[in-house]
């Protein structure tokens, strides 16, 4: 159903998609992701990507592995 909500149980704040949801949930579960070369820190896999592009775009793809690390 395209009405359907997913509310966030935390701070009640709604989203179209359950993947909205689970991506919003970082902000609340403690998870950062960091760049393995110079130690930044996002809250978003796309963040992160989008960082790797533009800072470092000719490492290995190893280099660009997400992990989440808890704060």
């Amino acid at each position: 159903n395209s009405d359907e909500v997913y509310p966030c149980q935390i701070c009640s704040k709604t989203f179209r998609s359950l993947q909205s949801l689970k991506q919003h949930m970082n902000i609340h579960s403690g998870n950062t992701l960091f760049c393995d070369l110079c130690g930044a820190s996002f809250r978003w896999r796309s963040s992160k990507s989008n960082h790797m592009k533009k800072y470092h775009p000719n490492n290995s793809s190893s280099s660009t592995v997400n992990q989440s690390l808890k704060c």
